[in-house]
């Protein structure tokens, strides 16, 4: 636990001064980050059909003006490679970017299961109140800290920045809690669409005998994965908190890049098991479908994406014309 009034180590001098085994180890973790922050740019146009929707905007923006900047930044700042202002500001800009964006992204596919409007709307404040409380006294204390340096302005810097991370940390633990939440109450309460849905999958797919069952049993598949790769966001956020707190600032940084292109990256296994467990159109955030409504997957999806993992390119010889 570093002392609050003094500058957090890396904020002024970078990591020059420190071994060069903690700068490779950082050099690895923003590279791997910016590899992510590529690929998925690349997924995200192979994958999407039309470019629209909270969805789609907010993985795109999370990534290419977050987290590669957020990339940018810290090799520029960690590495004295640039200016220390201009640094900062290509930092901050990304964070801007990454972290809250971030919440959009979870706010989004929760309208694929949470159909309640007004506590979406709720979900929404909250995510805008917490952004707009807590990002401009980061910025500020920032640059107070870097450039004054005087004690009160270092005391005042590590209280918010630690202020800052709990917030947005609690507030994704928030959003993946109502989405596990919500998706157990599919899984044991059945909702009468969903699992109509299922079955008629399971009966289309061919699965031999006793559709119903498959059908089910897939529906529980898909559930427990997405509840896994809730656990797993959760994980991450919860190694960045204690980082924060340790006083691993540098390190701390680098990897909260890292952390949020590997969140964004399961976005997209989350984004291929709701299509299949809900075959209904995300971007247009419209209730879930009647019961007399054919099964289909979101039009903004090639059809040959539908049950597969968002997270690799998917093989194919020709895209699908048919619809249906």
């Amino acid at each position: 636990m570093t002392n609050l009034y003094d500058i957090p180590a890396g904020l002024v001098t970078g990591i020059e001064d420190s071994a060069l085994a903690a700068q490779i180890i950082v050099a690895v973790i923003l590279a791997i980050a910016f590899y992510n922050s590529v690929e998925l740019v690349v997924l995200l146009f192979l994958t999407f059909k039309k470019y629209r929707g909270l969805y789609f905007w907010s993985l795109l923006v999370s990534t290419v003006l977050g987290v590669m900047p957020s990339v940018v930044g810290p090799v520029l700042h960690f590495y004295s490679l640039g200016p220390l202002l201009l640094a900062l500001l290509i930092s901050n800009l990304g964070f801007y970017a990454m972290v809250p964006v971030q919440s959009l992204v979870l706010y989004s596919r929760l309208h694929l299961l949470l159909r309640n409007e007004r506590r979406l709307r709720q979900i929404l404040y909250l995510i805008l109140l917490t952004t707009a409380i807590l990002l401009p006294p980061t910025t500020v204390t920032t640059y107070g800290s870097a450039f004054v340096g005087t004690a009160p302005w270092n005391a005042a810097y590590q209280v918010i920045e630690r202020a800052q991370v709990t917030g947005f940390c609690l507030l994704e633990l928030l959003l993946s809690a109502l989405y596990i939440r919500e998706a157990v109450h599919v899984l044991l309460a059945g909702d009468p669409a969903l699992l109509r849905r299922r079955r008629e999958s399971g009966e289309t797919d061919g699965g031999g005998g006793g559709g119903g069952g498959s059908g089910g049993s897939g529906a529980g598949n898909v559930i427990y994965q997405l509840v896994a790769i809730n656990f797993v966001i959760i994980a991450l956020d919860v190694g960045l908190l204690v980082l924060e707190y340790v006083g691993l600032y540098y390190l701390q940084v680098a990897l909260k890049s890292l952390v949020y292109s590997i969140k964004l990256k399961m976005e997209f296994a989350v984004l291929g098991r709701l299509i299949t467990l809900t075959g209904r159109h995300a971007h247009r955030e419209e209730p879930v479908a009647r019961l007399d409504e054919p099964a289909r997957v979101p039009d903004f999806v090639g059809g040959e994406y539908a049950a597969v993992d968002f997270t690799h390119p998917v093989r194919t010889s020709k895209p699908s014309m048919s619809s249906g």
